[in-house]
């Protein structure tokens, strides 16, 4: 698990992601040179923090478009051939 990004980062992050969506990739080392020829972010620590929560988005939206989606499964939760395998109650359980 990451830090906690603060919401003036996240609202700059996101603004910048939507007015300049081809300046940013995946690429960390990429999104801190486009981010210091956008925006003049006087500490080195506030820009790569900025710059690793952008560069984070991109790859949730990357995987996002990549991710294989799974077969539906018939009748509710449990299929068909999953039906003999849930756990039965235990008898005295008191329910």
């Amino acid at each position: 698990m990451g830090r906690i990004k603060s919401i003036p980062i996240k609202t700059l992050g996101d603004e910048l992601m939507r007015k300049y969506p081809e300046k940013f990739s995946t690429d960390f080392e990429k999104n801190k040179k486009a981010l210091g020829e956008i925006a003049d972010i006087g500490f080195k620590r506030t820009r790569n923090i900025a710059v690793g929560y952008i560069t984070n988005e991109m790859k949730k939206k990357a995987q996002h478009f990549r991710k294989p989606r799974r077969p539906p499964v018939a009748n509710g939760r449990f299929g068909p051939e999953n039906r003999e395998r849930r756990p039965r109650r235990r008898e005295g359980s008191g329910f």
